[in-house]
């Protein structure tokens, strides 16, 4: 990828080892998610496995939206019951109506 880079030049699909070095993963775990059908989709040459970057930027874009709605949900699961009591009755002062 740096090489391409260098020349000035987007890849528009890049290697295994190159998604896992942009996503911080290890290579095997970016195998794991492929096998389970849980990553962006790959495209084969022979025997090179290639991600199109834009399916890697969009796969990883539904991820982080993923985390955020699992966190507000277990923030609302986690979140105090808040009871409302109706306030007393209003006792009358004598000599009123």
């Amino acid at each position: 990828m740096t090489t391409r880079r260098h020349i000035g030049v987007d890849p528009l699909a890049v290697s295994i080892d190159e998604a896992s070095e942009l996503l911080s993963i290890s290579r095997g775990k970016v195998y794991e998610l492929i096998a389970r059908g849980e990553f962006a989709p790959t495209i084969h040459f022979g025997k090179s496995v290639v991600v199109p970057l834009a399916d890697l930027r969009a796969w990883l874009a539904s991820r982080i939206a993923a985390e955020c709605e699992a966190r507000e949900a277990e923030k609302q699961r986690n979140a105090p019951l808040v009871v409302i009591k109706p306030a007393p009755p209003v006792k009358a002062r004598n000599g009123s109506k």
